[in-house]
């Protein structure tokens, strides 16, 4: 593993910011939150903290901390009511708020690390200027993604769910296996031990280590963001497909789903 201790702490500040687009994206709609908590509640007997602090932005949310399941996942639960009321595009704008702020982080935390200083080398030197070029466009993507934020949870979100649904599924009979942590060791330039190329975190200075957790982040926040919008409930790729207002287009998002599923059942089963 790459990191230990700073690896789960980004893990949970990254499911924090996830709810915390959909908390928004809620009060942007004028849709109360009830309930706000960090871990699942998946048992009743497991221990849960309730705390006794009251948000003035959110005066109506009791926040619960589950201990055993607390770097699984989290939950917001607004209320049924104003959920009722809105269109489909809100809705869609509500549940799809939390993938997209993972989308907007991790462009944020790309064009952060990407140009953070490495060394005063030459060959650093010398890519300065690209660096800086695509940090301005991790940047500018981030800008994008917030201007149009609610066109975007409402008609690309989805699509791009079942697009991952299929990698995921299919992906992996030709050869295609993407592993976030790996990812994000060789854009930050880490190596294991025993490799040859790059440089090993132990012998890196903190600015190095810094760099390596904040492009790790980045990845894992884009991971986080691509594997919520799996189709499937509780997933808000599965709520997202509940939202979609035309049935004909449904069943092509299904059928995508259907296809991709047969095709792993077969290599599965040796075909």
């Amino acid at each position: 593993m790459l990191f230990t201790v700073e690896l789960w702490v980004v893990l949970l500040l990254l499911l924090a910011q996830h709810e915390l687009g959909h908390v928004v994206a809620m009060r942007e709609c004028s849709v109360k939150v009830w309930k706000v908590g960090l871990g699942i509640q998946c048992l009743r007997f497991l221990p849960t903290v309730r705390l006794p602090t009251q948000l003035r932005s959110l005066p109506y949310a009791r926040i619960y901390i589950h201990p055993l399941t607390l770097w699984i996942g989290a939950y917001v639960l607004p209320s049924r009511r104003d959920m009722k009321k809105l269109s489909w595009r809100d809705k869609s704008y509500i549940y799809g708020a939390g993938p997209l702020s993972n989308f907007i982080c991790g462009a944020v935390f790309f064009g952060i690390g990407w140009v953070s200083p490495l060394s005063e080398s030459s060959a650093y030197l010398n890519e300065l200027p690209l660096r800086l070029v695509e940090s301005g466009v991790a940047f500018a993507a981030a800008v994008v993604m917030w201007r149009f934020r609610a066109d975007i949870c409402s008609y690309a979100l989805l699509p791009l769910g079942i697009c991952v649904a299929f990698f995921m599924l299919v992906g992996p009979k030709f050869g295609f296996d993407f592993n976030p942590f790996e990812f994000g060791k060789s854009l930050a330039g880490i190596q294991s031990k025993g490799s040859s190329h790059g440089v090993v975190l132990a012998d890196a200075g903190v600015l190095m280590h810094l760099r390596a957790l904040v492009l790790t982040g980045a990845v894992f926040s884009v991971w986080l963001g691509l594997v919520n919008l799996l189709p499937v409930v509780p997933l808000d790729g599965g709520h997202l497909m509940r939202q979609v207002p035309n049935n004909a287009l449904r069943v092509v998002y299904q059928t995508a789903i259907y296809v991709a599923i047969g095709i792993w059942g077969l290599w599965v089963m040796g075909f």
